[in-house]
């Protein structure tokens, strides 16, 4: 088993940060910019931004995810 060092969880914690802020972000200026796409309503826009959605959707978790696990051992670490 691999041990991880101080360096190592604050890294990863810093990972899941960007991950979280990136899918919001992915999220929020996909919807402006479809928006301004809506004038010639199109299939393929409306599927795509399902795909955006979910796609942000799961990367935000993903980071929400990695932030609780290594969060967890960062408070375990400070505060035994």
């Amino acid at each position: 088993m691999v041990e991880l060092s101080t360096f190592d969880i604050w890294f990863y914690v810093f990972i899941g940060i960007v991950m979280s802020l990136g899918g919001f972000f992915i999220f929020h200026y996909y919807q402006i910019w479809a928006k301004r796409q809506l004038e010639n309503l199109d299939s393929s826009l409306v599927r795509a931004s399902g795909l955006i959605l979910f796609a942000s959707f799961g990367i935000t978790l993903t980071g929400m995810l990695i932030i609780y696990v290594f969060g967890y051992m960062l408070i375990s670490i400070y505060f035994k």
